[in-house]
């Protein structure tokens, strides 16, 4: 939702924001209409699921809601220091139901500017660091596959100024991309050292 990955079909029920959520993960029935829920999957080799982001032809990803932000302030309000942890766009790209008349190369581009924007975001609430999960680096990947998480995160982290980022991997190790990983401008990684067979 943050980043307006929503469905036609669920635009078109005309909600506010809250049941329009909910739609989106329970489904929507009333009065002649009946809209099915998004699709699940299994997370990873967990025992949750996730729903799957579809990204139609038509969809213009981009950042449209900053509660992140929001929650952030709200805690340090109180004292509590805290570090916002989101998806990252690789792991995004590679969960979600792409429809294949949207150019792939237009999708990475405005994954690219959303990210962007939210390390923007970050820099003007003076927050100091920000995790973006890539738990898809440690599947089986190939040549293509680094490509296109090299591409994200070379111009993405251009955009970080003082936001420190923390890039988390989880799940097993990455051993096919580790050297690249340790090329790029992040200033800290998570590695998993209990499934990840290959980390040490």
């Amino acid at each position: 939702r943050m980043l307006n990955v929503i469905p036609k079909r669920y635009r078109e029920l005309e909600l506010d924001l809250l049941d329009e959520y909910f739609a989106m993960a329970r489904g929507y029935q009333d009065q002649g209409r009946d809209v099915k829920a998004l699709a699940m999957k299994k997370w990873f080799n967990t025992n949750y699921h996730y729903m799957v982001p579809e990204i139609e032809v038509d969809t213009q990803i981009q950042l449209v809601n900053t509660e992140f932000i929001k929650n952030y302030q709200e805690a340090k309000n109180y004292g509590v220091l805290t570090k916002p942890v989101l998806i990252g766009p690789f792991t995004f790209m590679k969960l979600s139901k792409i429809d294949p008349r949207k150019s792939t190369n237009i999708v990475v581009e405005e994954m690219i500017t959303s990210y962007q924007a939210i390390l923007f975001e970050a820099q003007k609430a003076d927050i100091e660091w920000i995790q973006l999960d890539e738990p898809a680096l440690v599947m089986d990947l190939n040549k293509q596959d680094i490509e296109l998480f090299l591409q994200l995160y070379t111009h993405i982290l251009k955009a970080k100024g003082c936001t420190k980022v923390l890039l988390q991997t989880y799940f097993g190790d990455i051993r096919d991309c580790y050297h690249d990983v340790m090329k790029l401008s992040i200033d800290a990684i998570g590695l998993d050292f209990v499934e990840g067979t290959k980390t040490l």
